[in-house]
């Protein structure tokens, strides 16, 4: 009366290399209707980083970094490789939600220094406008006022004193010596110039003269 159907069943297999699939936790653009299930699962802090994909790593949390954004710098400026490294960030992420001691809970850990007033953007805490040194401007104002407050007392002591004449009445012992010091050498070198001319003079005048004519 009934009939038996054969069925036959089977299962059909997808093989997936996943080391070759990447994962994308970086947010999408604004506009973007690409279908990304990891998207805006980074770590980064937003206030001052944001997130910058690495392709090539394969189907792994961390594929990424965490750069500055425009107005700020990173604290290391000698360290060559200006960002935070994503993997680091998870892994720290991850002690702090299993009430571990991690560094992602400390205050401005993974975060970038705000740079100076007036920069747009900066690779250090440098200025970009001068700087004025209220202190050191302050002090040469005031001494730059005492001067020329004390110039009307120097004018006049010029004008009343100037036709003063300075004699010098007294010499210390001291000065007397080094005059007579200086004064006897230099006699002494003078008479000695006079004696060398003299002996000079006296040998030209003892030479024979020849005769001319011969």
């Amino acid at each position: 009366m009934f009939k038996k159907k054969n069925h036959k069943k089977g299962t059909s297999g997808i093989d997936i290399d996943l080391r070759r699939v990447d994962i994308d936790q970086c947010p999408l653009p604004p506009g973007s209707n690409q279908l990304n299930i990891f998207a805006a699962s980074d770590k980064c802090k937003k206030r001052t980083t944001k997130c910058v994909a690495i392709p090539g790593l394969g189907f792994r949390r961390g594929s990424y970094r965490c750069v500055c954004k425009r107005g700020f710098y990173y604290p290391d400026t000698k360290s060559t490789k200006r960002y935070y490294n994503g993997t680091v960030i998870e892994e720290e992420y991850e002690k702090l939600m299993m009430g571990e001691e991690s560094q992602y809970a400390v205050e401005d850990s993974f975060e970038c220094l705000p740079c100076a007033e007036g920069c747009e953007s900066c690779v250090d805490g440098s200025p970009c406008v001068v700087s004025l040194n209220w202190l050191m401007r302050t002090a040469i104002l005031i001494l730059e006022c005492c001067v020329i407050a004390c110039l009307p007392a120097v004018a006049l002591f010029t004008w009343k004193y100037g036709n003063v004449k300075i004699e010098i009445r007294e010499l210390s012992v001291a000065t007397l010596v080094l005059i007579r010091r200086n004064f006897a050498k230099f006699s002494g070198d003078l008479r000695n110039f006079v004696r060398v001319k003299n002996l000079l003079y006296r040998d030209d005048s003892k030479k024979p003269q020849t005769d001319s004519r011969r």
